[in-house]
């Protein structure tokens, strides 16, 4: 994992016990506490926790949070040790502008013919759960659930899920998302109104001038990108001029990134003035990286693509559905020359091809072709509703398929379903032609982060 792009998620850890017991039953507390640390310690193979092992008052509780809020923590994992009171709670609860999960989990795995006193005082937290959990709906407090065993593989799958999408949630209320060259014009299905994502996941959106797409002088574009560039095969329509523009503009690219502060890129190809190269070396490079990128100025596949990049640590790229092949159960996906060079099938050269943009500005560019490593992925869509956004997601498996004769990098996947009744159901649910794909399964936690962020959610 790339450290500096997805770090590991920071995670509070909150063990709750009843006042009462404080004071009349004291001798029970020192095993509770031993249990809550015992947890903590369970949970760091997913994240960094801050344990605060104990409350049993608002006193405690907003000691607690003030830990979590100089730790800069994500989101913060509710535990009941014991039965504990909601209303001791609930005050603190309410102002902890955190995503939060309540974990109804205990002690022991079942309940045998020696289950006694002491064993019911250490295994009786899940009525505090019911408690809390009807108080929190009754606010209208965003909160997730989970149940299970804190030894069930299963169950700390899910933790592990909840913990990268409350990074991801923190994440995307921090980030940039640049837009150049405009909208692509009467392209109706991601013409969103931009304050949605401000809105609804905390983004900012920065309309850039195409002048920064301006290529390098010769010779100064870097020398990772130039590396990358020799490194592949040259079709014979390439030729040094065009070779030469085509690294500058990708190094030029790549410093916008960082001057913008931008965690993903939308760029219309349509919107380049004459001699501006569009950049499609550079967005491979770029979404290689971790960068988000959407196509035609979409910034909410680009959106779509920084999210899938932060649920699987970079392993996601920019992607279309463009050709049903209905007698193999597959979809050909392609795109202009945009996909993460990270993804490759390492068996397959990548071939550097020219693009003359005859439906652009006329100013030839590089395209690697190449195609993507088989594997399951996740399928994920940021689209809209009449009232907001809407988060689509469907598991597919990446082919491994044959390079085409194509100058573009391609794949095909195969749903999970037929592909007519996948189709189908994808447009039906409003989905719109530009994806992000990530490898792995992202289903959960994709979940998860539409719970917090209040997103509509759709499985296909």
């Amino acid at each position: 994992m790339n450290q500096t792009m997805f770090p590991r998620p920071r995670i509070g850890l909150l063990g709750l016990t009843l006042q009462l017991y404080q004071r009349k039953v004291p001798e029970c507390l020192p095993g509770l506490e031993k249990f809550s640390v015992q947890l903590s310690r369970t949970l760091t193979r997913n994240a960094d926790v801050f344990v605060w092992p104990m409350s049993w008052d608002k006193t405690g509780t907003g000691q607690a949070a003030k830990l979590f809020q100089q730790k800069k923590v994500d989101g913060v994992i509710v535990v009941f040790l014991s039965y504990a009171s909601s209303l001791s709670h609930l005050p603190v609860l309410k102002e902890l502008n955190r995503p939060i999960l309540l974990w109804n989990t205990q002690k022991l795995n079942t309940v045998s013919s020696s289950f006694g006193p002491q064993a019911l005082m250490e295994n009786h937290g899940l009525h505090g759960i019911q408690d809390l959990a009807s108080v929190l709906l009754r606010e209208g407090i965003n909160f997730t659930l989970i149940t299970g065993h804190w030894r069930h593989r299963g169950t700390l799958r899910e933790i592990g899920d909840w913990c990268l999408a409350a990074a991801a949630a923190g994440r995307l209320s921090q980030s940039r998302v640049g837009r150049v060259g405009g909208r692509f014009r009467n392209m109706g299905d991601f013409a969103l109104p931009d304050d949605w994502l401000r809105q609804q996941l905390g983004l900012k959106i920065i309309d850039i001038s195409s002048n920064f797409l301006k290529t390098k002088p010769a010779g100064k574009e870097e020398p990772v990108i130039r590396k990358d560039g020799e490194d592949f095969q040259m079709t014979p329509s390439v030729n040094p001029e065009i070779k030469a523009i085509s690294f500058r503009a990708a190094s030029c690219l790549k410093d916008m990134m960082i001057q913008k502060n931008l965690s993903a890129v939308a760029i219309n190809f349509s919107g380049l003035k004459k001699g501006q190269v569009m950049p499609f070396l550079g967005i491979c490079q770029l979404l290689a990286g971790g960068y988000g990128y959407g196509g035609e100025g979409d910034v909410f596949s680009a959106t779509a693509v920084w999210l899938a990049q932060l649920l699987s640590a970079g392993q996601a790229t920019f992607t279309e559905m463009f050709t049903a092949d209905f007698l193999r159960q597959r979809i050909l996906m392609n795109h202009m020359g945009e996909a993460s060079l990270k993804l490759r099938r390492p068996d397959f050269p990548v071939k550097l091809a020219v693009n003359p943009m005859k439906l652009g500005n006329q100013t030839p560019t590089l395209v690697p072709v190449f195609t993507l490593k088989p594997g399951p992925a996740t399928l994920i869509n940021l689209t809209g509703t009449a009232t907001g956004l809407r988060l689509l997601t469907s598991q597919v498996e990446v082919l491994e398929g044959p390079l085409l004769r194509l100058d573009s990098p391609h794949f095909f996947i195969r749903p999970h379903q037929p592909v007519a009744d996948f189709l189908t159901a994808y447009s039906l649910a409003g989905g719109s032609h530009h994806l992000a794909l990530s490898y792995g399964d992202s289903r959960n936690r994709l979940r998860y982060l539409s719970q917090m962020k209040k997103l509509d959610f759709l499985e296909i």
